[in-house]
């Protein structure tokens, strides 16, 4: 596809709220957040989601098979 870019990995759903904030989940609902590391360009982040949406101010929230809905807070202090 001309001006598309093939980025490793398999997903059934993707957001990305910027540049540097893109996740998603894949068909086993395991949630993975992209690094823009060549080598292991997606960690995994604990939980499980059927879909994910991510915000411009970083902030993501998904919704497990279960139709519940969370917000993602690894990324605050305590």
């Amino acid at each position: 596809m001309a001006d598309w870019v093939k980025v490793a990995g398999s997903l059934t759903a993707i957001s990305a709220g910027s540049r540097t904030t893109v996740w998603g989940v894949n068909g086993a609902s395991a949630i993975y957040r992209y690094t823009n590391y060549d080598a292991n360009p997606w960690i995994n982040i604990p939980g499980g989601l059927s879909d994910i949406g991510a915000g411009a101010d970083g902030t993501v929230w998904g919704v497990n098979s279960g139709n519940e809905i969370y917000r993602y807070t690894g990324d605050q202090p305590s």
